[in-house]
């Protein structure tokens, strides 16, 4: 049973955070901590550009982490630095509450843009 219980306790408290990337078109990469703008819709860009990759990222979901959109935007920031986008257009966002498994999360699909 005590195992059991530092199995729980271990993945409660140390539940780490993450990120995938799909690459839709090769550019190289930019500076780690790039700048980047942030787009809620398609429709704000008024620049033409290019989609270069797909990222979802999601928070960790520990009693230590948090658990909003922005943060999960946040995490996506550096994996669009290396796909070389010049911006972020939020694709889907969800949050999850605490539950007996977990003290929540937020969870984002972006897309990685590059201005022509």
């Amino acid at each position: 049973m005590k195992v059991l219980a530092s199995v729980f306790c271990t993945f409660v408290l140390f539940s780490c955070a993450s990120s995938g990337v799909q690459k839709i078109k090769q550019f190289p990469g930019k500076e780690k901590g790039c700048a980047l703008d942030i787009y809620t819709a398609e429709k704000e860009i008024t620049k033409k550009y290019d989609v270069v990759c797909l990222i979802d990222s999601e928070t960790g979901s520990t009693l230590y982490n948090k658990k909003t959109i922005s943060e999960a935007i946040d995490l996506s920031k550096p994996k669009a630095c290396e796909c070389g986008a010049d911006a972020l257009v939020l694709v889907s966002s969800d949050r999850k509450g605490v539950s007996f498994w977990s003290w929540g999360e937020a969870y984002v699909v972006v897309k990685g843009i590059r201005y022509k």
